[in-house]
């Protein structure tokens, strides 16, 4: 299961990978991506087939959880402070 959207291109790529955690049965990936507004899907890839359709009803449906870090660029010391750690869960 590969997460696909505005953030890598629509591109199948291994560091958008989900992985399935069987003891909490979800699914999960890690990600940094840029702050934004993004679409996004999930692609489920089967016997070397892309299958971006079957999942959709799926997902909508489900909790997610986002973790989003807000940094401050001090120009004055050239280095990035982290400002705060948000966690939204959906």
């Amino acid at each position: 299961l590969y997460l696909l959207g505005d953030f890598n291109n629509w591109m199948i790529d291994q560091r958008f990978r989900m992985r399935f955690d069987s003891t909490a049965s979800l699914w999960k990936g890690h990600a940094l991506i840029k702050q934004g507004i993004y679409s996004y899907k999930y692609v489920l890839i089967q016997e070397n087939q892309i299958d971006d359709l079957s999942l959709d009803q799926m997902f909508s449906r489900s909790r997610q959880q986002y973790i989003t870090f807000v940094y401050f660029q001090d120009p004055q010391r050239n280095f990035d402070r982290l400002l705060k750690i948000d966690i939204t869960n959906n």
